[in-house]
């Protein structure tokens, strides 16, 4: 009998930790893997093969393009992935009553990512792509540059409003022309700002999402691109570690497509809970639930 308050006051102490524990697992788990334009700032675990088939219908002027590209992304570590994207097919349909289709061009990444900060709710991660022309430059398949990318990606969590999180990722891409057209003399090469910001918010197995997304050329080289959308979408979570989200990318001036219907399928291979129908667990540290006490 005299021993009956110890062992309630560590029972309580285990259960306590038991919670806690709990409550830093939940605070850690990932509410997607990507939305519509940006990269977001997360990796893939370690030994982790992330796959993505995404279709892209854009309308401009009296023209329509479909493009079909396909990422594949792969955690080397807890915190470095590479990727590769490919546009595998790209069906355009011109005003005129001209078609063309075919493959286009091919993107090689590497992304660090840096989570939780000093024990907090911001994420940050640094990136470099590398463009390859692969596309048809005479069929406007691809634009014959090879580019390199650097970015950096800034995310905040907001645990208090349903996990909320704000993120903006900028990047520079430098570009030089290594094919031309045949017939014609090709546009000079004019390197790349891109600032894309937004938020999501997960409300149960949805998530909601909006995004600003600019690219400009104009600042280099008499560039003429100046392409600005307003991109809300929904993405819902399935069994099984897949994702399936549908976005619509607005376009805010005349320099940009009228409209972008954008649709993404996503699906994780090597998780820590596939087949486990439950959202993963990303490796953020264990330190920033703690830090969060």
């Amino acid at each position: 009998m005299k021993n009956i308050p110890a062992v309630l006051f560590l029972t309580s102490i285990l259960s306590l930790a038991i919670e806690q524990d709990a409550l830093a697992q939940k605070a850690n788990k990932q509410p997607l893997q990507e939305v519509f334009q940006t990269e977001l700032v997360y990796p893939q675990e370690k030994g982790e093969i992330q796959f993505t088939t995404t279709s892209r219908f854009h309308r401009f002027g009296g023209s329509t393009m479909l493009q079909v590209p396909l990422l594949i992304e792969y955690g080397l570590t807890a915190n470095w992935q590479i990727e590769l994207e490919w546009n595998a097919f790209t069906n355009m349909r011109r005003g005129d009553g001209g078609a063309v289709h075919g493959i286009g061009d091919v993107r090689l990444g590497v992304k660090r990512s840096f989570m939780n900060l000093h024990s907090t709710d911001f994420h940050a991660a640094v990136g470099l792509e590398v463009g390859l022309p692969l596309g048809d430059v005479d069929k406007e398949l691809g634009e014959g540059l090879l580019g390199y990318e650097p970015f950096f990606i800034l995310a905040k969590d907001f645990p208090a409003f349903r996990r909320m999180q704000v993120f903006s990722q900028v990047g520079v891409e430098f570009v030089r022309r290594v094919r031309n057209k045949t017939d014609e003399k090709s546009e000079p090469p004019a390197n790349e700002f891109s600032w894309n910001s937004g938020l999501f918010m997960p409300a149960g197995r949805l998530c909601f999402t909006t995004e600003l997304n600019w690219n400009t050329n104009r600042w280099n080289r008499d560039g003429t691109d100046d392409q600005l959308y307003f991109t809300p979408g929904m993405v819902l979570k399935l069994p099984m570690t897949w994702e399936l989200g549908v976005g619509v990318a607005v376009g805010l001036n005349n320099r940009s497509d009228s409209s972008r219907i954008i649709v993404k399928l996503t699906h994780e291979f090597g998780s820590s809970d596939e087949g486990k129908g439950d959202d993963k667990v990303k490796l953020t540290s264990a330190r920033a639930a703690k830090g969060r006490e």
